[in-house]
């Protein structure tokens, strides 16, 4: 096939975080999987809007589909960069299948996924109960997926080794950013005597390089993920009722009439659970999982024989020390969900399934 990739290069694009989540696990993913044979043209969209702005960028991506002419233009949106306008004219004017990765649907649907999922000819959602809302509006076009891992960056089958020793250099980790009750819940630990390297915006190691984040995974003796969404009640959250900042960095208002919209978004944010990619990136790297409880989580792993899973504080510093405790059921764990993982949940799965249901490949 031949796919334009329409994805952010650099995390929310700026170069010096380094590259995207969907560079490393959407593009790589796509340019390696079926051995490479696909032809696709990766539209960095932050590096064309922030260097001609938003019109030329779009009139770029309608000269892209009408060179390559492809079978699939794939879209990650960030926010709202596209024209609708553009949309429509490759969907209904070129003919050209047109898909977008719905990433927080569990709390963006309102003001965000269901504006903009008719333009396209589908869309995906990792929440379960998302189907049922879209169509409540009239889409149809939804098909349900989940989170992955990229298997061509992550652990390979053949570095495992149950038997073998392996060199921890750290009892428990937390990679992600510092919001909502993470603090809180690492605050607990520690004065309970459960020391906790954090990495990630926020706190005080910074962030970690993509490599080393794959490194920490697999030399934790246990692997936190917390499964609510960025938020809280902030200012900082106030504010988003009422600004954005797209990928050029300028802020801009929201329509007002959009209000009512962001307000349900912003609850369903800080109140709501949902899968985490970082679920499938840890088990994918060969770590072992525990993980806060989540929308059908269940539905992917087994607790406590493929990951392990919590509901509360006082359930998370228990099963911290149990496992600490219990090395070898630990490493057992870890296995079987890296195999689990590697069996079924990996982009190049995932991918394959979508490709199908939109009916690029056989089934």
């Amino acid at each position: 096939m031949v796919i334009v990739v329409c994805c952010l290069k650099y995390e929310y694009g700026y170069p010096e975080r380094g590259f995207s989540f969907e560079y490393y696990n959407f593009l790589d993913t796509l340019c390696k999987m079926d051995g490479g044979k696909n032809k696709i043209i990766h539209f960095a969209f932050d590096e064309i809007y922030q260097k001609y702005g938003r019109i030329q960028m779009n009139n770029k991506l309608v000269d892209v589909v009408r060179q390559y002419s492809p079978d699939l233009v794939f879209f990650f949106l960030y926010k709202e960069e596209f024209s609708k306008d553009v949309l429509l004219y490759l969907k209904n004017e070129l003919k050209v299948t047109t898909f977008n990765w719905f990433a927080d649907d569990h709390w963006r649907f309102y003001n965000f996924s269901r504006h903009w999922a008719p333009y396209f000819t589908y869309v995906s959602t990792t929440d379960s109960e998302a189907i049922r809302k879209y169509n409540k509006y009239g889409i149809t076009n939804v098909i349900k997926t989940q989170w992955g891992f990229n298997h061509f960056l992550y652990k390979k089958p053949e570095d495992f080794d149950l038997a073998g020793e392996i060199k921890y250099k750290y009892d428990v980790t937390f990679v992600g950013q510092k919001h909502s009750n993470r603090a809180s819940l690492i605050k607990y630990l520690t004065k309970r005597n459960v020391q906790v390297h954090c990495w990630g915006k926020g706190w005080e190691n910074g962030r970690l390089p993509f490599e080393q984040m794959l490194e920490v995974f697999r030399l934790s003796r246990i692997n936190l993920n917390f499964s609510n969404a960025s938020g809280g009640f902030t200012l900082r959250s106030l504010v988003s009722l009422f600004l954005t900042r797209r990928i050029d960095h300028k802020l801009r208002f929201h329509p007002f009439q959009l209000l009512p919209d962001n307000i349900r978004s912003t609850s369903h944010r800080i109140f709501g659970k949902q899968i985490k990619g970082r679920v499938f990136e840890i088990v994918g790297s060969g770590g072992f999982l525990l993980t806060q409880n989540a929308d059908n989580l269940y539905e992917y792993f087994v607790d406590g024989k493929e990951i392990a899973i919590f509901n509360d504080k006082k359930e998370l510093l228990e099963k911290i020390n149990f496992y600490l405790q219990n090395e070898e059921l630990r490493k057992e764990i870890a296995l079987n969900g890296y195999l689990r993982a590697l069996k079924e949940h990996t982009y190049e799965a995932r991918f394959k399934e979508l490709f199908k249901k939109m009916k690029l490949i056989e089934e």
